[in-house]
């Protein structure tokens, strides 16, 4: 399912502009140049235009904002849907507080404007869905305390803004998408900061596969479910003995290894 994505990373080696939350930037960094591609961490406003303009593929995380972030947030966001740059935004602990929601909102109605040809998901925990949907907290936002599931029955109205919508879990429901339900991976994940992060850019990573060189034009919620399908296969191998910390290093050294088995093969 994600093989062929990672195929084409390797050989294409696309820039993808995260502008992720500073806890975790370096994790993501790790994951991305592992698969290939060239993570650029452009963080400013006076710089964030060129480098989501050269980008292949771009990923906003809200997760530390402060106020030069949030303009640098909707200068990318608009960017890339001028140039239908694929991009993915996860909005972690939407409802938390007033500043949070009200980023969410402004770069929703970034989302609601694009292209139907523009390549857009959107990504989160089903609290952080929830609270999109309805437009306020339900209870429950860094640390989801709703089933992804029952979360997928409430937010049909965030199609609107993304052709998919990606609702993390035990279990991840993807609107979007018609196959089967992907596992969310060890539970571990949940224990260590930055795995959230990491699906967020390797999904605009993922996004990024298309043209003349892929096999396929695959829409946004087949891309984001081979993303979920890598993270529960290399979770998968990893023992869940191990401590959060340890079980973080045994990803990226996971995440390496299924990715050069794929190095060579053509697309």
């Amino acid at each position: 399912m994600y093989q062929k994505y990672l195929r084409y990373l390797k050989q294409k080696k696309p820039v993808i502009h995260v502008l992720t939350n500073t806890v975790t930037s370096h994790f993501v960094a790790d994951a991305l140049l592992i698969l290939g591609c060239r993570p650029v961490m452009g963080y400013d406003p006076s710089e964030v235009k060129e480098i989501t303009s050269r980008s292949d593929g771009l990923a906003i995380n809200t997760g530390t904002p402060h106020s030069r972030i949030l303009r640098s947030y909707r200068i990318s966001l608009k960017i890339a849907a001028k140039k239908r740059i694929p991009a993915v935004i996860d909005f972690p602990g939407a409802g938390l507080s007033k500043t949070r929601m009200k980023t969410a909102k402004d770069l929703m109605k970034i989302l609601r404007k694009g292209s139907v040809h523009w390549k857009r998901v959107l990504r989160g925990n089903g609290s952080e869905i929830y609270s999109l949907a309805c437009g306020k907290s339900m209870g429950g936002t860094i640390e989801s305390i709703h089933d992804p599931r029952f979360v997928a029955g409430y937010c049909g109205n965030l199609t609107g803004y993304a052709q998919a919508v990606c609702i993390s879990g035990p279990v991840n429901s993807i609107l979007g998408y018609e196959g089967p339900a992907i596992p969310g991976g060890s539970p571990l994940m949940a224990e260590t900061a930055g795995f959230g992060c990491i699906s967020s850019a390797l999904m605009a990573a993922f996004l990024s596969c298309s043209g003349k060189d892929f096999p396929a034009n695959p829409a946004p919620g087949e891309s984001a479910a081979a993303v979920c399908r890598l993270f529960a296969d290399v979770s998968d191998k990893i023992p869940s003995s191990l401590s959060p910390v340890s079980f973080r290093h045994q990803f990226l050294k996971e995440l390496y290894g299924t990715s050069e088995s794929c190095k060579g093969e053509s697309l």
